[in-house]
């Protein structure tokens, strides 16, 4: 007899076995004995399937976790430590400065390590760039950045000539690797550059503002001339040291800390004939006399836009970093002697001649085509 399963019309073997007759009394106490142990065996698995507790008498070791001990969310939470958290994360979630330097606010991005920029690798400020740019925090109150704080980078070699996204440089000069001193020299929203390609603030509103301005503590090693001979008159605008600042020298600052430097209006001076300014879009340029003085510095009175035109002095800002005066001075290199170096401000008054800063830190006018100091800056 089938106790188990489907037998033919879908009836179970019991309900067969409760259809059965028979006139052998024998036959039916059988059938009726192994009906009532079914029953029995049925009563037993539901009793069991309701039971709490452990009814098959289980030991920890039979599950193989004898080793853990029984406590709650809230006791394992509290014995967490610092440590902990960094290796089950893979990496330290970013935090307070607490006085040591590591930035000040708590932003949303745990990936991005929170360092001042004069304490950060080169690797720690990309991220940090990045992270401000899409909004995730701001450099100056979640990582404590600030004017004056520098970061040493090495300069790749860059040849006299070349090309690079799309455009070429030829100038007169080559510049071996080296070390470069960069420095924040004024927060962007003081100044007049405004980005070409926005990017997002922390209320995930548009930026058109520069996070800070980058310059170089000193000039490059080597110095440079802002003309060719045969383009001597030329603007900022149509110069090769500009075309050099947008190719030469961004392919190598791009070699160390690529994807940060944004494209940026520069104002400069238009024509050496009438008193217009002209707007360029840089990646790098080199400041303008009013950027660096505030004001032409003379040595006779009353002369305080003698050198540079003045519809650029007028719409120009001095960067917050050469408020400082001894900040103005600056080595060729970073172990060199003073040295004059350029601005991209065009003389007042004569269409060959340059603005320069002396190396007393005075403005002065110098040919276009004679190689002085070399400092370009970027925009972050």
């Amino acid at each position: 007899m089938r106790v188990f399963g489907r037998s033919e019309g879908g009836k179970t073997a019991v309900d067969n076995a409760l259809s059965i007759t028979s006139t052998n009394p024998v036959q039916n106490a059988v059938i009726t004995e192994c009906i009532n142990d079914m029953n029995d065996s049925l009563d037993i698995v539901k009793a069991h399937a309701k039971a709490a507790g452990n009814v098959h008498n289980l030991t920890l070791a039979d599950l193989g976790i004898e080793n853990v001990e029984n406590k709650s969310s809230a006791d394992i939470r509290g014995e967490l430590t610092k440590e902990d958290i960094i290796k089950a994360l893979g990496y330290e979630p970013s935090g307070g400065n607490g006085g040591d330097g590591t930035g000040g606010g708590e932003p949303s991005n745990p990936n991005v390590t929170i360092k001042t920029f004069d304490q950060a690798t080169d690797e720690e400020i990309i991220q940090m760039v990045k992270a401000a740019d899409a909004g995730l925090i701001d450099l100056a109150e979640d990582c404590g950045w600030e004017v004056g704080q520098e970061h040493v980078i090495t300069l790749p070699a860059i040849a006299a000539s070349g090309s690079y996204d799309g455009q070429t440089w030829s100038v007169n000069e080559e510049h071996l690797e080296q070390e470069v001193t960069l420095v924040l020299m004024d927060a962007g929203a003081n100044q007049t550059f405004d980005l070409v390609a926005p990017v997002k603030d922390k209320n995930g509103l548009e930026r058109i503002k520069p996070s800070f301005i980058v310059g170089l503590k000193n000039s490059l090693e080597n110095k440079g001339a802002i003309n060719a001979a045969s383009e001597a008159g030329n603007p900022w605008n149509d110069c090769v040291r500009r075309t050099w600042c947008n190719t030469g020298f961004r392919q190598a600052m791009e070699a160390v800390l690529p994807d940060i430097f944004k494209q940026f209006t520069c104002i400069s001076a238009k024509d050496f004939e009438g008193d217009d300014i002209q707007l360029s879009k840089d990646y790098f340029s080199l400041f303008g006399a009013k950027e660096v003085t505030g004001g032409d510095i003379a040595t006779s009175a009353g002369a305080e836009t003698k050198y540079s035109k003045l519809a650029e002095f007028n719409a120009l800002k001095q960067m917050e970093y050469y408020t400082v005066s001894t900040h103005i001075a600056k080595k060729l290199g970073n172990s060199g002697s003073q040295e004059d170096w350029l601005t991209r401000s065009r003389s007042y008054n004569i269409k060959a001649r340059w603005c320069c800063v002396s190396s007393n830190s005075t403005m002065v006018q110098l040919f276009s085509t004679v190689s002085y100091g070399l400092s370009p800056f970027g925009c972050i």
